[in-house]
């Protein structure tokens, strides 16, 4: 049942990126590389944007974990509350 799960994203993934190629070369009949994905002269923003959001996920989670509001840890007991 894992397998399937993980198949359906991977076909879901694929058949988007297949739409927006499709879409780019024949809708808006320009090329990939123009849809603005350089990253000359951004790539300190490219950085520090990803290493803030690592950071604020990071943060929730630390807070999340340590007042008991861990969706694991609820979800443990409420399975045990069954047994």
């Amino acid at each position: 049942m894992e397998n399937f799960f993980w198949l359906t994203i991977l076909v879901a993934a694929v058949s988007a990126l297949i739409a927006v190629l499709l879409f780019r070369k024949f809708v808006d009949r320009k090329s990939i590389v123009t849809m603005g994905f350089n990253l000359t002269g951004y790539l300190n923003d490219a950085v520090s944007g990803f290493l803030l959001a690592l950071s604020i996920l990071g943060i929730g989670t630390i807070i999340l974990y340590f007042r008991s509001t861990w969706p694991g840890r609820i979800l443990h007991l409420a399975v045990m509350t069954f047994y």
